[in-house]
């Protein structure tokens, strides 16, 4: 299958990007000119894409709360060690310009640090601004014009293609750090993946169980049986809904209907779980009350469980018309403009009480689960989590620091990946 990628980046970025070649997979642009405009596209991207792909760390920042809401995997280039390296041989090498009095913006500053370490190269004259969700344009290009005219810094290099233009503007030496095509393949083959992850479980199967309730009379009638005016109404409209998303309909009892479709089904007729305007229009049209309950399930019967679950959520709803529980009995709903999601599994109450005691979002504390889960081990590194959940090494560490003041983590080793550098404390998470 087709993966679809989103492109989110300045216009000479995604040209690097379109020349990369990998198969099954088109990519779709989407530029912008500074990166604050970064969530407004990802508003904008349409129900076929299946991944977002950022330039880098500060557009993938910014559009986090439009991410979240999107549903879609998410990754971005970053600018490393590598980028670094090669971007410092083309200054000196190629442009001929001095590097000991240089000044750097990036979102993790141990990358520049541990190359300088690597190369033997003095850090007198190094100026490192770094940035992650306090990111500012101006404030970037302050940082670096008022070192440049105070004679403390001969060159620039910026993560930022923005900050770049605004300094060549004003007059001052500086580059945009090169992106490799490396990084860049490497990136795309992290989406590629996340693609097809989300593919695979876009073909889950869903069973939606909806209930019909018209307060005129009473519906339980034994004579009106599959007969009623408002259970037959409701049938046709729905028969032609599930024509249109390629699902079937069976009709259960007089007022309540079984529909089977795909999980990529919902997730595209419920506009990634905030919306569904079958539940309005029925009500609408019909002047009764209706409640939808999708189910996900790796097996049918799994599905119909939890679709009966939350059926019982939706008809005890004061809010919405509609709730999804998934086979990791998540709860999302009501589906509306911002739904919710809690969990129902004890496991989950534990992830609760983590979050509770250490500060660190519930949402971060399951990611940590599942890095745990996926790699099958439990020694990792600041980068390993770093990577996996798509954060600077420093986020990581903060949250890494959390759980070792409450006891919930504890370092174990190091590892010294460069022959220079600091070494790296290998942590052991005790949950």
């Amino acid at each position: 299958m087709m993966i679809r990628i989103a492109v989110i980046g300045s216009e000479q970025l995604i040209k690097h990007v379109l020349k990369t070649r990998k198969d099954d997979i088109e990519l779709v642009p989407c530029i912008y000119k500074t990166p604050e405009e970064a969530p407004a596209l990802v508003k904008e991207v349409k129900n076929d894409i299946h991944v977002l792909f950022f330039a880098g760390p500060i557009p993938y920042f910014l559009s986090q709360q439009e991410i979240q809401k999107s549903g879609l995997p998410s990754v971005y280039i970053p600018s490393d060690e590598y980028s670094i390296i090669l971007s410092l041989y083309h200054i000196r090498y190629i442009l001929q310009e001095e590097t000991k009095r240089i000044s750097i913006d990036i979102s993790d500053q141990d990358y520049v640090y541990n190359v300088f370490d690597e190369l033997d190269i003095s850090k007198d004259s190094l100026f490192v601004k770094e940035y992650e969700g306090n990111y500012n344009l101006d404030s970037l290009v302050a940082f670096h014009y008022n070192l440049w005219k105070q004679g403390k810094v001969d060159f620039v290099l910026t993560s930022v293609e923005a900050v770049y233009v605004k300094l060549n503007e004003l007059g001052v030496k500086s580059m945009h750090i090169i992106k490799s095509k490396k990084n860049i393949s490497d990136a795309l083959d992290r989406a590629i993946d996340q693609g097809k992850i989300r593919n695979s479980k876009k073909a889950q199967i869903v069973v939606g169980l909806v209930t019909i309730e018209d307060s005129s009379c009473s519906l339980h009638n034994a004579e009106n049986e599959l007969h009623h005016p408002s259970s037959m109404k409701a049938y046709q409209i729905l028969k032609e809904f599930v024509k249109k998303i390629n699902a079937s309909l069976l009709q259960l009892e007089e007022n309540q209907f079984i529909l089977y479709a795909t999980r990529g089904v919902i997730e595209n007729i419920t506009n990634g779980y905030s919306e569904l305007p079958i539940a309005a229009e029925i009500e609408k049209r019909l002047e009764v009350s209706v409640s939808f309950g999708f189910g996900f399930g790796l097996t049918t019967k799994e599905a119909q469980e939890n679709a009966n679950i939350a059926l019982y959520h939706s008809k005890n709803s004061v809010q919405g018309k509609a709730y999804v529980v998934t086979e990791k009995k998540i709860v999302i709903g009501p589906l509306d403009s911002q739904p919710q999601q809690y969990a129902l599994r004890s496991m989950d109450e534990d992830i609760l009480s983590i979050s509770k005691k250490t500060g660190i979002s519930v949402a971060n504390v399951s990611k940590i689960v599942e890095f745990l889960n996926f790699h099958n081990f439990n020694h990792f590194s600041a980068n390993d989590l770093s990577d996996y959940l798509h954060l600077s090494k420093r986020s990581a560490e903060r949250m890494l620091k959390k759980l070792l003041d409450h006891h919930l983590a504890q370092v174990v080793g190091e590892e010294q990946p460069y022959q220079k550098g600091r070494p790296r404390s290998i942590y052991k998470v005790n949950f």
